[in-house]
C-alpha cells in the first residue's frame, strides 16, 4: 500500500531548503572573497567550483583534462593561481569532467547558481531518503534537519563547490536504493557514481562481499567498468593517479588538512614513515568497521548504522581531509537519532560521545585550536587539523561501539 503524503516533513524540507537557499543566495558569483558566516576567515566563494568546469570546457575543446590550462582564459580562467609543485588543480578521476559537461554550456555565474540550486536540491533529497532509512517521520525529520542546519561543514560544501557534495548525495541515494526500495540495479549505479567522483565510497565494496551481497557487489563492479571504459582516453587514468600524488604532496602538511599523515607530516615525520604509519593507521580503522558490520543488524535502522560506520571510516584513510568532507558522517548522526529514539535507555554511552564529537566537529577546524588543547600540540600549525581529527576519531569511535552493542541478526543477507 502506497504510504500517505507526509505533509508535515513536506514542510520541514521546504524551510531546509529555504535556509540554504538564503546562505547561498548571499555568494551568487564565484570567485569573489567573503566570509561566509561564522567562519572566521574570508574564503574563495565556488574555489572547487573551478577545476571540473574548466575539464568540462577542455572535454569540449579536446584538450588534456590534467593540464594547466589557465594560460588560454576564457572558460579556463581560474580565481586562484598557478603555485610551485601544483600544476591543474583539476585532480578528480576522468567522470567528474563528463558530469559537469552540461554546467559548461553556461557562463559561470549562471553555471555556478544552477550548480548551487542542484546541491540545494541534492542535500534536501539526502534529508527525506535519511530520515526514510532510519524510519522516522516528522519529528525526527526535524530534528536532523536542526542538525545538519547547525553542521558547519555543510555551508561549506555549498559555498565552496567542492565535489564531495555530490559524492555524498549519490552514496546516499544508492544506500536509500538497495535498502528502502530493495533495487540492487539502482543501488549499485548510485554507489557506482560515487565512487567515480571521489574514491572514498569503494570501502562499501567489500562490505556487500562481507555481507554476501554478490548481485550487488557484481552489479557494482560492472557499472564502475563501462564508467571507467567510457572515460579512458588519451591515458586519462594514469595522468589522474599521478596528478593526485602531485595534489597529496602540494597540501599534505597545511593545517587545515585533518587527517594522520598530514599531521605527522605536520611534525617534521618523514613522508615514507608518515605514509607508512597513516596506511597501518588506516587499514586498522577500515579493519574495525568492517569486522563490525560483517554480521547483519536486526534493528530497523541497522543498514543506516553500517553506512554510518563505513561513511565515518573513511574519512579516516586518505591522505587528504578537509572540512567539507564531514558531511559525510551525516549518516551517523541520523543512525545515531534513532539509536536514541528506539534504545536510548540501554546504550547510552556511544549516544553521550557521539553528541559531544558532533558539536565539536559542527564549527570549522580553526576553532578546534580555542577549543582543546590540541593533545600537546599547542602553539603549533598541526593543532586545529590534530583537534579536529580527534574528534573525527571519537565520532567513529561512538558508532563503533553502537554498531557492537546493539542485536545482530542470524540469518544472513538474501543477495
Amino acid at each position: 500500500m502506497r504510504r500517505p503524503p507526509d505533509w508535515r516533513s513536506a514542510a520541514i524540507l521546504a524551510a531546509f531548503a529555504l535556509l540554504l537557499g538564503g546562505v547561498a543566495a548571499q555568494y551568487p558569483n564565484p570567485g569573489v572573497h567573503a566570509r561566509p558566516g561564522w567562519y572566521p576567515d574570508r574564503v574563495l566563494i565556488g574555489v572547487d567550483f573551478y577545476p571540473p568546469y574548466i575539464a568540462a570546457h577542455a572535454l569540449r575543446a579536446g584538450l588534456p583534462l590534467y593540464e594547466d590550462l589557465r594560460g588560454r582564459g576564457g572558460p579556463f580562467t581560474d580565481p586562484i593561481g598557478a603555485h610551485e609543485g601544483l600544476g591543474s588543480r583539476y585532480t578528480y578521476p576522468p567522470p567528474v569532467a563528463y558530469l559537469y559537461l552540461p554546467l559548461s554550456w553556461f557562463p559561470v555565474p549562471a553555471a555556478w547558481r544552477i550548480h548551487t540550486a542542484l546541491a540545494i536540491a541534492g542535500l534536501t533529497l539526502t534529508l527525506w531518503l535519511l530520515t526514510r532509512l532510519a524510519g522516522g517521520g516528522a519529528g525526527f525529520c526535524l530534528l536532523l534537519a536542526a542538525l545538519t542546519a547547525v553542521f558547519y561543514p555543510v555551508y561549506l560544501a555549498l559555498v565552496n563547490g567542492n565535489v564531495a557534495l555530490w559524492c555524498y548525495v549519490l552514496l546516499v541515494i544508492g544506500m536509500w536504493s538497495w535498502t528502502c526500495r530493495g533495487s540492487d540495479t539502482r543501488g549499485a549505479l548510485g554507489l557506482a557514481l560515487s565512487i567515480v567522483v571521489k574514491v572514498y565510497p569503494v570501502v562499501f565494496l567489500v562490505y556487500f562481499a562481507l555481507r554476501k551481497r554478490w548481485r550487488l557487489l557484481c552489479y557494482t563492479g560492472a557499472a564502475l567498468l563501462i564508467m571507467v571504459a567510457l572515460t579512458a582516453q588519451g591515458g586519462a587514468y594514469p595522468l589522474f593517479f599521478e596528478r593526485a600524488r602531485e595534489f597529496d604532496r602540494f597540501v599534505q602538511a597545511w593545517h587545515l588538512n585533518a587527517s594522520f599523515f598530514g599531521i605527522l607530516m605536520m611534525r617534521g615525520v618523514s613522508h615514507g614513515t608518515a605514509y607508512l604509519a597513516a596506511r597501518i593507521f588506516s587499514g586498522v580503522v577500515v579493519g574495525l568497521a568492517l569486522l563490525a558490520v560483517r554480521r547483519p543488524s536486526a534493528e530497523r535502522f541497522g543498514e543506516l548504522l553500517d553506512g554510518g560506520l563505513l561513511g565515518a571510516a573513511m574519512l579516516l584513510v586518505p591522505n587528504t581531509n578537509y572540512d567539507y568532507n564531514l558531511i559525510f558522517l551525516l549518516p551517523g548522526v541520523a543512525a545515531l537519532l534513532a539509536v536514541a529514539r528506539d534504545d536510548a535507555a540501554r546504550v547510552r554511552g556511544p549516544l553521550v560521545l557521539g553528541a559531544i564529537s558532533f558539536l565539536a566537529l559542527a564549527v570549522p577546524t580553526e576553532w578546534m585550536a580555542r577549543m582543546v588543547s590540541g593533545w600537546g600540540l599547542h602553539g603549533h600549525d598541526a593543532e586545529p587539523a590534530a583537534s579536529k581529527f580527534g574528534w573525527l576519531l571519537l565520532f567513529f569511535a561512538a558508532l563503533l561501539w553502537r554498531r557492537l552493542a546493539g542485536p545482530a541478526r542470524t540469518v544472513a543477507s538474501p543477495t
